[in-house]
C-alpha cells in the first residue's frame, strides 16, 4: 500500500511482476493477495510496461496478471502504459542534455529538443499518471507494477500521488513523497543518476 484517498477510501498499492512464467502458472496467493487489496468490483491494474516486454518478461520467469486466473473472485482490467526502461529514458536524456547545455546558441535549438524525443518519452508516464488520478476519483483501487517495481512503477505512484494529493505538492510533502515512494522501496539513485562508484582496495 503506498496511498489511501481520504474522500473516498481507494487505494494504491504497487507491486513488482507477477512469475507466472512462461506457462502463465496460476498461484493462489497471488489471487487471493488481489481479492484482499481490492474493496470495488475491479480492480484497475496499471502495468508500466509495453504489452510486447510483459510478454517478453514471461520467457525470464515473469509476466503479467492473466484475467482468466481471477474472474471467479475478482474483476480485473490490465492497463499497458507502453512507458520507456529507464536505458531508453537515459539515452533521451543524454541527447536533451547535449541540446541544453552545449548546444542552446543553435539556431535550430528548439527543433533539436524536440529531436530529443523527450517528450514522446515523457507522455506516457503523464498521461498514465492522469489516468491513474481518475481511476482512483472514480472510485476504484489501483494496482500499479513493472519488472520489478523501482523506475517506472515509483514514477507513476509519485506522479499520481502529486496530481490527487495537494500535500505532496509542498515541500514537506515532496520530501516524504522521494522517502515514501523512492528510497524505502529500493530505487538506486547512485546507478541510475550515474553517481555510483566502487571504491579501490
Amino acid at each position: 500500500l503506498t496511498y489511501h484517498h481520504k474522500k473516498n477510501n481507494k487505494c494504491i498499492w504497487r507491486s513488482s511482476q507477477p512469475k507466472g512464467g512462461i506457462m502463465n502458472q496460476k498461484y493462489d496467493e497471488d489471487v487471493s493477495l488481489l481479492r484482499a487489496i481490492s474493496s470495488t468490483d475491479t480492480l484497475y491494474i496499471y502495468d508500466a510496461r509495453p504489452r510486447a516486454n510483459a510478454l517478453a518478461n514471461q520467457m525470464m520467469g515473469g509476466g503479467y496478471e492473466d484475467k482468466n486466473h481471477y474472474k471467479d473472485k475478482i474483476k480485473i482490467e490490465i492497463i499497458f502504459c507502453d512507458i520507456y526502461n529507464i536505458h531508453n529514458i537515459r539515452a533521451v536524456l543524454d541527447k536533451l542534455y547535449s541540446t541544453v547545455v552545449f548546444n542552446s546558441e543553435d539556431k535550430n535549438y528548439l527543433s533539436n529538443i524536440d529531436k530529443s524525443l523527450w517528450y514522446d518519452y515523457m507522455y506516457p508516464i503523464i498521461k498514465s499518471s492522469m489516468d491513474i488520478k481518475n481511476t482512483i476519483l472514480n472510485g476504484n483501487d489501483v494496482l500499479i507494477h513493472c519488472s520489478d517495481g523501482w523506475d517506472r512503477t515509483s514514477q507513476l505512484c509519485a506522479t499520481s500521488q502529486i496530481l490527487l494529493d495537494p500535500y505532496f505538492r509542498t515541500i514537506e510533502g515532496f520530501i516524504v513523497l522521494i522517502e515514501k515512494d523512492w528510497l524505502s522501496f529500493g530505487h538506486q539513485f547512485g546507478l541510475r543518476c550515474g553517481n555510483y562508484y566502487m571504491e579501490q582496495y
